[in-house]
């Protein structure tokens, strides 16, 4: 858990605890701040304004590349011809909003807004310009506004390589969808900084009380600048030590961008917009930035209303509701004022846990081959007697409209299997390990409880006499086939033979990448929960809590079916039945990685009761 202690002068403000312990994404509203007066969304984003929808493609190559872009949708009809109104506001204009002279003139919006880096602008507009003559209705089209802002993204990404590509940008508007919209180091947020820390893509919205209207108010920003932060008045930079103008120098880190994009179902002319656009300007000065001479501050805002809608075709129906008169909008300018929340974001989690640990004199390397994760949601119940609950937490994840926790099997090939002070003496042996995700309720992190792992060579005599970690000998059997050019498995089957757990398991792989699964609001979440706990718990053969810790690189996963699974482990702890073994959650699978196991393991705690298995 990390402090921060807030002062004003000499007057203590509350403390904020930044609690790692969520089974969602981390958003200012659960740490306590909640900025303004007004009721969120339902999913306090930018698409509980009906028919906005939000796409997203993000481009991680090697250790340079870091980019991608953003597309958010007004509606989900011939935008071209059903053209909504918006208006442009601009706070420094130290930026390439290319498309802002038509919409200021004409007062609305014919395209996809699509969000980038700065040389990736010409890319953008490109995949927007395809994609608008490519809609049927729209095969006698000789003239496009494409709609594009930029932040530029150069210091986390070498945005010379210019490595996004139009076809590639629109992806993300063919992908764009309504309801969650993932945030932090996502699209166009992939690359960015805000006041020195990462920043990203985010999202709220605000909803007004039935007297004033009843009508919402959305907010997406990529945000890439800088001043001193503040959250709902706090002084969290100067509480830091990290803000613009430090010791009365200017290091040029206020400078940067922000694009923000705010849509309303209000029906607002386009002058009311354009009003509405520099309100979201205050919003932003509220949150400590500086605006700085290097800095393009940019807010696009526009009204999704049918009324207000602009036809450019006969069919154009009347409208069934006057635009707002001016008397009317004045709350609407509070809401779109108090938007801006500063979001946390599980990349920075997860990139501290990347670095590899010093070893250790009795470390394990191993190359992992075959490496299979698989993932099923279940009711918390049914786990609560295993783990030992005063000191861990098994968090939910909303999964098919019910809260549920998640386990997992996690089988793999160990080669070259060794101790780092023993490099010649190597083994090479299958091994599968049976894990529950949960919540160190001291530390507040992510980790997994084992009820633990089988192996299939006499290692396990030594670290069960040794330690007394819970391995079980095992008879394994595999069946292996890939494409040696794409790595894609054309088979992937084992049997499991052992007294603790039988196993039978063949999936099949897609060869499609990982993408964003259920339960959870963005691919870094899932990554750090699923992919990337680096602490492991287990009772131990004299029935206290043990626990070792394991290092790795950040893995590649591709998407996976079951074909038949079976682990008798979960039939026999009455965890999953036969038939709920065939339908996991998400099948996640690696073709080789590598591991580092941190031992001698510790104690957590004793006097726990005896191991219930």
């Amino acid at each position: 858990m990390q402090e921060i202690n807030c002062v004003v002068g000499a007057k203590p403000l509350d403390q904020i605890f930044i609690p790692l312990n969520s089974s969602k994404r981390m958003r200012a509203r659960d740490l306590g701040i909640a900025p303004g007066i007004l009721s969120t969304g339902r999913l306090n984003a930018i698409t509980d304004v009906t028919g906005v929808r939000v796409g997203h493609v993000t481009l991680l190559e090697g250790d340079s590349i870091r980019t991608g872009a953003t597309a958010v949708l007004p509606h989900p009809g011939n935008l071209f011809r059903r053209r909504v109104p918006a208006g442009i506001a601009v706070g420094n204009g130290f930026g390439k909003l290319m498309g802002s002279t038509q919409v200021m003139e004409l007062g609305e919006i014919e395209t996809p807004i699509v969000l980038t880096n700065t040389l990736a602008v010409p890319q953008a507009a490109d995949a927007i310009i395809a994609w608008t003559l490519s809609q049927p209705g729209n095969e006698d089209v000789v003239s496009v506004n494409p709609l594009v802002g930029e932040t530029n993204d150069s210091y986390l990404n070498d945005i010379r390589a210019r490595a996004l590509t139009s076809a590639l940008i629109g992806q993300a508007i063919e992908q764009a969808h309504d309801g969650m919209v993932e945030e932090g180091a996502v699209g166009a947020g992939t690359g960015t900084m805000a006041f020195g820390w990462k920043g990203g893509i985010g999202t709220s919205s605000r909803i007004l009380p039935h007297e004033l209207g009843g009508v919402t108010v959305g907010v997406l920003v990529q945000s890439n600048f800088g001043g001193v932060l503040q959250m709902d008045g706090l002084p969290v930079g100067k509480s830091l030590g990290q803000y613009y103008l430090k010791d009365a120098i200017d290091r040029g880190d206020a400078d940067g961008s922000i694009m923000i994009v705010v849509a309303t179902d209000a029906p607002l002319s386009d002058r009311n917009l354009t009003r509405l656009a520099s309100r979201a300007l205050a919003g932003l000065a509220r949150t400590g930035a500086s605006m700085s001479n290097g800095s393009g501050d940019y807010v696009i805002a526009f009204s999704t209303a049918e009324s207000v809608r602009r036809y450019t075709d006969q069919h154009s129906p009347l409208a069934k509701e006057s635009e707002w008169i001016n008397d009317k909008v004045s709350p609407l300018f509070q809401a779109v004022t108090r938007e801006k929340n500063m979001t946390f974001n599980y990349r920075d989690i997860l990139n501290q846990r990347l670095p590899p640990p010093q070893d250790g004199w009795v470390d394990v390397r191993s190359k992992l081959k075959h490496f299979a994760l698989i993932n099923y949601a279940l009711p918390k119940s049914r786990l609560e007697s295993y783990i030992p609950a005063s000191h861990f937490e098994i968090p939910e994840f909303t999964i098919g409209g019910k809260q549920m926790a998640l386990m997992s099997a996690v089988p793999f090939w160990d080669v070259d299997f060794h101790f780092i002070n023993l490099p010649f003496l190597k083994f090479s042996f299958g091994q599968t390990n049976f894990r529950v995700y949960v919540i160190d309720k001291r530390s507040g992190e992510h980790a997994v409880w084992f009820f633990g792992t089988t192996l299939g060579s006499f290692v396990v005599y030594f670290a069960k006499g040794a330690w007394g970690i819970p391995w079980y000998y095992a008879r394994y059997q595999s069946l292996f086939e890939q494409d040696p050019l794409t790595r894609r498995y054309h088979s992937y089957k084992y049997t499991i033979d052992s007294k603790w757990c039988d196993a039978q398991v063949e999936i099949e792989d897609t060869g499609v990448p990982v993408s964003l699964t259920e339960g959870f609001s963005s691919v870094d979440e899932m990554k750090l929960i699923l992919t990337h706990p680096v602490d492991g718990y287990f009772y131990n053969s004299t029935h206290k809590v043990g626990k070792y810790a394991v290092w790795h690189k950040e893995i590649s996963f591709t998407t996976g079916r079951a074909k038949n699974i079976y682990f008798s482990l979960y039939e026999r702890l009455g965890l999953l039945s036969k038939d709920e073994m065939q339908n996991p959650h998400s099948v996640f699978i690696c073709p080789e990685t590598e591991f580092k196991v941190l031992l001698p393991p510790g104690e957590y705690a004793d006097n726990y009761k005896m191991n219930p298995l």
